[in-house]
């Protein structure tokens, strides 16, 4: 996710959600060659999640590690869901010469409740824009 604000609209345009992020550029040393590198624990990504917008519902946070796994939490700081995506091994942080990547949501309990599919959108839109688009299914 590249944009700092992320909107969540109904089909008739009213935002229901809104995600905040800070902007993070991380990169690390290994073996003499620079990488971007989420896997150290300070390039991990936190959101702001706002429903109604500026009621703060809750935070997401990255975890450490090759995968790309967040914890989502209430007002409070409690976990209440996880979610699982692809590995930064398999180039799961590349989008833009692989097909569409799935992200599963798991309660706090480890039931599988939803997922969060980034569609590919052909190399060029992928390559040279910021724009993209997720479906996300849940079942509670």
């Amino acid at each position: 996710m590249t944009r700092e604000k992320v909107k969540g609209q109904d089909v008739k345009f009213q935002e229901l959600i809104r995600v905040k992020r800070r902007f993070k550029c991380c990169f690390c040393l290994n073996d003499n060659e620079t990488k971007l590198c989420a896997c150290c624990c300070c390039c991990r990504e936190s959101m702001k999640v706002e429903s109604p917008p500026g009621n703060q519902i809750g935070n997401v946070y990255q975890t450490c590690g090759t995968m790309l796994r967040f914890n989502i939490c209430d007002a409070s700081g409690g976990r209440i869901a996880r979610i699982v995506g692809p590995s930064f091994l398999g180039m799961g942080c590349c989008t833009c010469c692989f097909p569409s990547k799935v992200f599963k949501i798991y309660s706090d309990n480890g039931t599988e409740i939803g997922s969060i599919t980034k569609k590919f959108g052909g190399f060029f839109k992928e390559l040279l824009t910021n724009a993209d688009v997720f479906h996300v299914e849940c079942r509670f």
